[in-house]
This record gives C-alpha cells, sequence and structure tokens, in this order.
C-alpha cells in the first residue's frame, strides 16, 4: 500500500470501517455506527457512504494496476508487499 501513498492507505482504512458497519448491520441492522453517530439522512452520512464507495473502487483499480503489470502479489515488488 506504501507505493500509493496516503490515497491507499485512507482507502484502505474507509475499506476496513466500512466492514466493520456493514457487519454490525448484518447482526442487527440497529448497530450501523454511521447512522448512530451522524443520523440516518444526515448530508454527512451520506458523505461518508460516498468516500466508503471511493475506496472501493481506488482499491479495486489498484489491484487490478498490480495484476495488469504481469506480478503477482506474492512478489516483493508488487504492491510493495514484502516477504
Amino acid at each position: 500500500m506504501r507505493k500509493h501513498g496516503p490515497v491507499g492507505w485512507i482507502a484502505w482504512i474507509l475499506l476496513i470501517l466500512g466492514g466493520l458497519n456493514w457487519g454490525l448491520v448484518g447482526i442487527n441492522p440497529e448497530y450501523n455506527v454511521v447512522v448512530m453517530l451522524l443520523g440516518a439522512d444526515s448530508p454527512v452520512a451520506r458523505g461518508l457512504y460516498i468516500l466508503i464507495g471511493i475506496a472501493a473502487l481506488l482499491a479495486i483499480i489498484f489491484k487490478i494496476t498490480c495484476l495488469c503489470k504481469g506480478k503477482c502479489c506474492n512478489n516483493k515488488e508488487c504492491c510493495n508487499n514484502k516477504k
């Protein structure tokens, strides 16, 4: 993720937080942390959902870019995975 700098890290953090929130919603719909903190129809909550969606798109683009270079991600040069 270092290869993509701060944008990659922010995308990764947003994906983790979004995934945890969806996991909680799956357990019980009343556990939606975004709605609890920001309100159901607030513009800030909508903006956060949009940012999480953009983060997912960026993660897909980063992964496709890595794979299209003809390297698998087990290679230490690909996506800066150091093994």
